[in-house]
């Protein structure tokens, strides 16, 4: 692992795989994909490396790296006791080249800010009072009333009341 260029709150590593964890991570998930699959000729459980890598290869590539950068990234952060804000992100790697021999990506950790919080117990404030007068209190229930109020059509032939 190697730190790139960082500020406050974004910070860049490139990561190395280990080529003895990705191929002891490799063996463990050909271990799970034989006991899941059936090849003709073999009986389950017991089908070669090599065809499950024919016929899975991709699939195995990838859940070998998936477990690997997880492990790789839950590392950093953990050593270096960041508090992510977001997930962390590959920015680059190579895991696409099937030539690679040595697998590397650019990791990117979006951290929380961190900062100090001042002392509030002596800070003073005002409490303002207000007290309705009973025009206010007689405005907000006809208010009320107005806007839960049922209104009907009128008969033709009813004439209005005045209260």
């Amino acid at each position: 692992m190697i730190a790139l260029k960082t500020n406050n709150l974004v910070k860049k590593f490139k990561v190395e795989l280990d080529e003895k964890k990705y191929a002891s991570a490799k063996t463990e998930i050909l271990n799970e994909v034989r006991s899941k699959v059936t090849v003709p000729g073999f009986r389950p459980g017991k089908a070669p490396d090599h065809l499950l890598e024919q016929q899975h290869g991709a699939a195995i590539k990838q859940d070998v790296l998936t477990k690997l950068v997880q492990e790789e990234n839950e590392a950093i952060i953990k050593q270096n006791n960041f508090k992510l804000a977001l997930a962390p992100r590959i920015i680059e790697s190579n895991f696409n080249d099937s030539k690679a021999g040595k697998y590397h990506y650019e990791l990117e950790l979006e951290l929380l800010p961190t900062f100090d919080i001042p002392e509030f117990s002596k800070v003073k404030l005002k409490r303002w009072v207000v007290t309705p007068n009973e025009d206010d209190i007689n405005e907000v229930i006809n208010n009320m009333r107005m806007s839960h109020a049922e209104f009907t059509e009128a008969k033709a032939d009813t004439k209005a009341k005045t209260t």
